[in-house]
């Protein structure tokens, strides 16, 4: 978990890889399958290209992998819906199947990750360099 005053100064740690994070905004969410496929169409992207990305939304700020990409709210308005909706309809149930692969795929690498800091904490109290409280 990270708190405000950690990034007063020039960032902070990751808590589980310890490496250095950087600030990106106060309200970040993640962009769900359905939204990721909009944004590549909107962005004239091939249908699931970002689909093994890993993509955020802050207002019209959209964050791909880390890199920052700005959105206007007039490529929302003046988009072309009825095609939009035509073209996200028919690449709907890939979309689903593309989703259910890969989160699959970054749960068992997040298990994992956990897996290996709570064994490497267990060796470390088994060595005394840590103890619990």
């Amino acid at each position: 978990m990270f708190y405000e005053k950690d990034f007063a100064g020039a960032g902070c740690k990751c808590p589980i890889c310890r490496g250095k994070t950087e600030y990106l905004s106060s309200d970040l969410r993640p962009v769900f399958p359905e939204e990721r496929l909009l944004l590549e169409l909107l962005l004239k992207k091939e249908p699931f290209s970002l689909a093994s990305s890993s993509v955020w939304n802050s207002a019209n700020r959209y964050y791909i992998d880390g890199k920052s990409v700005a959105v206007s709210s007039s490529a929302f308005r003046n988009a072309d819906c009825d095609s939009l909706r035509k073209k996200i309809g028919g690449l709907s149930k890939e979309n689903l199947e593309i989703y259910q692969e890969l989160y699959t795929k970054s749960q068992l690498k997040r298990m994992k990750v956990v897996d290996e800091y709570l064994n490497n904490f267990g060796e470390m109290i088994k060595k005394k360099i840590i103890t619990p409280n």
